[in-house]
């Protein structure tokens, strides 16, 4: 395969994995104010069974901006295999969710949403990490840069 054909693969690649933009909304990729801190990371799936998996941890929110408090938490989120898309995380507040979701390609996907009262516009921002289930080297406790914003 030529360079230039996998560099137009790569790019593709990146594009497809930004969150899509939806009417009246934009969507950035450079990354936002703050960091998912996940604590108590647990995903295993079922012996004999591995396309029944579980997980849970505890998750929080660092950085602080004008759009963006940061959540000390924790916040506890679990789920399974069962789930086809996000999942919210306990209940944060009337204007902040945290929601967190693992697909069958074992990306933890997370979002942290805020709603500023003052300009009608809601923020979210997305994070990503690959992780392994029944890996007892998967760690516990790890940080996920936010790495895009959407606003609609």
């Amino acid at each position: 395969m030529h360079f230039s054909a996998l560099l137009a693969a790569g790019a593709a690649t990146l594009a497809a994995a930004a969150p899509a933009a939806q009417q009246g909304t934009t969507t950035s990729t450079e990354g936002g104010p703050g960091a998912f801190e996940v604590s108590r990371f647990h995903y295993v799936c079922a012996i004999g069974e591995p396309r029944y998996c579980r997980w849970s941890f505890d998750l929080a929110v660092s950085g602080s901006a004008p759009n963006h408090p940061a959540l000390p938490g924790p916040y506890y989120c679990e789920g399974s295999s069962n789930n086809t898309f996000f999942t919210p995380c306990s209940s944060v507040s009337e204007t902040q969710e945290l929601l967190a979701y693992i697909p069958e390609n074992n990306v933890v996907q997370l979002q942290y949403t805020a709603l500023n009262y003052n300009n009608g516009v809601t923020y979210a921002y997305f994070g990503e990490y690959q992780t392994q289930p029944n890996n007892p080297y998967q760690a516990t406790n790890f940080t996920v840069a936010e790495s895009a914003v959407k606003e609609y």
